[in-house]
Order: structure tokens, then sequence, then C-alpha cells
């Protein structure tokens, strides 16, 4: 007898279910993930679903792992914009450090708050710009030590080319990388190129990483004229050139003086 009733009841109680349902609020977030650039804004919706009237219905944002709602007051990069059926937070200049899970939520008086679906943030930084600094070699060293350097950045891979005058370099590089206490990540690739006799080189440096459509560049013009360079080289040859002119020039002297002495001795 009860399982009959239960049975004929069946069809009523889905009934009931779905109304009820129905009449709970649904709360959705768009968009659901997004990768931006250190120093972007990005802007998260909630849409308030299943509401007649969504005039007492209060909205709430929160980071997922975090211990109390967000505040506008609290930190000036945050703003909130509510309106009927929807809310929406922006976060101005984003950080590496503001990755993570943001949810919204709703209250209407009498009911417990519903939750939205999460909106994925993930902040990279990039490394540009580059800057090329020339360590003072050590005395009567031919060896040039170029140190490329990039800005703090995320996530962690990267990539460093090395070229001379348009040629890849693949030796005599050595690079670090590590993170700093801010959770970003710095590096440096150290070259070491043998200078004998050739100046004025043009080094490149190139970075590559994800947060790049293109490799960004460093340059450095070899500018210096040490000893054995081609510089001083030519400066030797020209001097002895000239030397050596000098002496044609006082053997000719000599040659046609001693010619109109021997001449004026014939004569007399």
């Amino acid at each position: 007898m009860l399982l009959t009733s239960l049975v004929q009841c069946a069809p009523l109680l889905w009934i009931i279910h779905t109304v009820l349902a129905a009449a709970l609020p649904k709360v959705s977030q768009t968009p659901e993930s997004t990768n931006v650039i250190s120093g972007a804004n990005i802007t998260f919706n909630c849409t308030l679903t299943s509401f007649e009237n969504n005039s007492d219905a209060t909205v709430h944002w929160w980071r997922l792992g975090g211990t109390t709602f967000l505040q506008s007051g609290s930190n000036s990069r945050i703003k909130f914009i509510f309106y009927k059926g929807s809310s929406s937070l922006e976060l101005v200049s984003a950080r590496v450090e503001d990755s993570g899970v943001y949810f919204c939520g709703v209250r209407q008086r009498g009911n417990r708050m519903e939750s939205g679906t999460g909106s994925r943030l993930v902040v990279h930084a990039s490394p540009a710009p580059l800057r090329i600094v020339p360590k003072i070699a050590e005395e009567n060293s031919s060896a040039l030590t170029l140190i490329c350097e990039t800005a703090e950045f995320y996530p962690e891979v990267l990539t460093f080319t090395w070229y001379e005058d348009h040629m890849n370099i693949v030796t005599g590089i050595n690079t670090i990388m590590k993170l700093n206490s801010e959770g970003l990540y710095e590096a440096s690739s150290c070259l070491k190129a043998a200078q004998t006799t050739k100046s004025g080189a043009v080094y490149t440096c190139l970075v590559s990483h994800l947060t790049l459509r293109s490799p960004a560049m460093a340059v450095y013009f070899d500018s210096s004229f040490k000893p054995g360079s081609d510089y001083r080289l030519r400066a030797a040859l020209i001097s002895r050139l000239i030397f050596g002119l000098l002496i044609i020039l006082l053997l000719a002297f000599l040659v046609v003086d001693h010619f109109k002495a021997s001449l004026f001795c014939r004569f007399v």
C-alpha cells in the first residue's frame, strides 16, 4: 500500500522539486578563465537568474582561499558595479599575485547564499625591457663579458639567444635564473666573447617568452679599442708608413744634394 502510494505521488513530487529548483537563484560567471599581462584591467561578470525581483538581493565577491569578502575600500584597484540581475568586479592594473579563482555569491532575503561558477585569472609578467651591461675586464685581458638582464617576469620558461654581427653564438654562455620574494622570476645571461684584433662588433641579446609576440631585444656596440684591436693595428701601420716615407724623402734629398755637389765640382 505504501509503495503504491509513493508511486502514485512520484509525478507530483517531481513537479514540486522542479518548481522549487526553478525558484532557487542561479548564478553564472563570465569569463570562466582568462590570461592577462601584468598591468592590464580585467572585468568579471556575475549574472543572477531565476529572480522575479532582485531589488533585495545582496551580492558578494571573494577570492578562493580568502577569509573575507572583497571590499572596494580596502583596495583601490578593485571596483564593483551592481545593477538589477547582475554584478561586475573590475580589477585595475592586475598583478601576478592577483592570480586565482574569483567567485560571486547572491543572497536574497530569507534564502541562503548561492555561489557562482567561478572565474579563473592567470596574470603573466613580461621579461621586457632587457638591458645589456658590459662587465669590466681584468687587466691585460682580451675577453669581452656582456650580461643581458631581464625585467621581473612570470611564468618561469624563458629562452636567451645571442648574436655577434648576426651570427648566432652557442658557446661561452651562462644563464642564471632566480625567484624573488614577490613570486616573480629574474634572469641574466652572461656572454664571454674572445676579443683579439676585431673591434666594433655588434652584439644582440634576444629573449623569447609566452608574453611576447616577438622576442625582446637588446643591442650592444663594442666601441672599446684595446691593444691588439684593428684600430691600434691600423694606427701602427699608418705611423710606420709615414715614418718610412719621411726616411725615403730624406734619402732622396741627400741623393739630390750629392748629385748637385758632383755636378758643381765637375764644372769648376
